[in-house]
């Protein structure tokens, strides 16, 4: 099964994105307002992965590495405090006895304190859980966190367009779910995406740059337009703001007219947690490397990590100039970052219970897999 799926994963894969390049029309990081966080930890280019595209490989994991209470010196006077440590102190000894275990009280000066304390809280906690130090409403809290297993070598970008290729009551049952599924997961509107601004620009600029092709640069032109303000943009518009039906009930009540509706409609019916319920894709949007640290003015990062919002949202097509430009704009920013991977966390207290994370991303990314290929099968009429 994993060679199969490794097997797809090569036929889909498309060409590496390395870089801004030499052709004006593809640099794009001048035209970009990057957002200021309101913290944001030291940095260097080494930590940074490569590219990363919705069906191809990284030749590097991604750097994500616990933060540790290495404060500059001004921030150190300001939080390391006696009341900070009795609270973080009376919060480690509280989760120890959760866990089972005792939590040996450390002697030394304020800042050796506060770094032992961290490394024995570490110590104690299970495999595969990581903590923080953080500062909320000016008091230091700990944070423990779980990085999913996630497939850090793709976009979880979704198709929508299948569902133009779908009539009668099954193309309203896939409307209602696809509705469904973008709000309950909190996806980014495909016209305010983080690159909505830039977008539509650079591929027209694209389209004007190709020479001696006049029905290349029609066609694109008319896939531009419609993205912009046409049919596209109208269904997009439409499948954002649908009044949806009952889903579940109507996938109890349809009866598939071939095998592939069949094969839809089950996994609908598999993706029914991604539509209802509390959780949501976007509730695991903690990033280790920025909500760790109080203030930005000690930090001087260029960019904003690539986040979350932008690893998974949907998009009218995989293949289109638009979308191709949307993956190399987004590879680009990668190189110059890093991307953030579905994190679990969990604010302690005095009086905390223990983290227990669930594996919400997990199913997510195997169902996401299971529809990806659906919608493939649907639009070659298989």
């Amino acid at each position: 099964m994993r060679d199969e799926q490794q097997q797809q994963s090569k036929i889909m894969q498309t060409t590496t994105v390395k870089g801004t390049g030499e052709n004006p029309c593809r640099s794009y990081c001048e035209r970009i307002v990057f957002k200021t966080f309101e913290r944001r930890p030291p940095r260097t280019k080494d930590n940074s992965c490569l590219s990363v595209h919705r069906t191809g490989f990284l030749k590097q994991r991604l750097g994500i590495t616990p933060a540790k209470p290495d404060m500059d010196g001004n921030l150190i006077e300001d939080y390391y405090t006696d009341q900070n440590y009795n609270h973080l102190l009376e919060c480690a000894v509280h989760y120890a006895g959760l866990l089972g275990k005792t939590f040996k009280t450390p002697k030394g000066t304020a800042h050796e304190r506060f770094c032992m304390i961290y490394h024995r809280f570490v110590e104690i906690l299970p495999k595969g859980h990581e903590l923080n130090l953080d500062i909320i409403h000016d008091k230091m809290k700990w944070i423990v966190y779980r990085i999913h297993e996630w497939n850090f070598r793709i976009f979880y970008w979704m198709p929508v367009d299948f569902i133009n290729e779908l009539t009668g009551k099954i193309r309203e049952i896939a409307m209602s779910f696809m509705h469904l599924f973008i709000r309950k997961n909190h996806l980014s509107r495909f016209s305010d995406c983080y690159e909505s601004d830039f977008l539509f620009e650079i591929v027209g600029e694209n389209i004007n740059f190709v020479e001696n092709n006049y029905k290349e640069k029609r066609k694109n032109n008319n896939l531009l337009q419609s993205y912009q303000d046409g049919e596209i943009a109208a269904f997009l518009n439409e499948l954002y703001t649908l009044n949806p039906a009952n889903v579940a009930v109507l996938l109890e009540e349809y009866t598939p007219a071939n095998p592939l509706e069949d094969k839809l409609i089950c996994c609908f019916k598999k993706g029914l947690p991604f539509i209802s319920g509390k959780n949501s894709i976007m509730y695991y949007d903690y990033n280790p490397e920025i909500d760790n640290y109080p203030n930005s003015q000690y930090y001087d990062d260029e960019y904003e990590p690539f986040t979350l919002d932008r690893i998974v949202r949907y998009v009218y097509n995989l293949d289109d100039c638009v979308i191709n430009e949307l993956e190399n704009i987004c590879n680009q920013h990668i190189q110059e970052t890093y991307a953030v991977q579905p994190t679990s966390f969990q604010i302690l207290d005095t009086c905390s219970e223990l983290f227990t994370p669930d594996d919400y991303p997990e199913r997510f990314s195997e169902w996401f897999y299971e529809m990806i290929e659906i919608t493939k099968k649907i639009k070659c009429n298989e």
